[in-house]
């Protein structure tokens, strides 16, 4: 059995656990450029980081970002 440790959120701290399949159903509407709600460079490259994003994905983002 693995133990694994989640920290708990808190306000300061808020964390957030998300399946990649979860993403990759929102992945197109959140880098979209013209939405609002869009995620931002930073995120996208944690995402990125943690295998959510390809390089390609995240290339492509900050280009249209620019």
């Amino acid at each position: 059995m693995i133990n694994s440790y989640l920290p708990i959120s808190i306000k300061e701290n808020p964390i957030i656990v998300m399946h990649k399949a979860q993403f990759d159903i929102a992945k197109e509407y959140l880098m979209d450029k013209r939405n609002p709600f869009k995620i931002n460079l930073g995120t996208a490259e944690t995402y990125n980081y943690i295998g959510f994003l390809t390089d390609d994905e995240l290339t492509a983002y900050k280009k249209e970002l620019k």
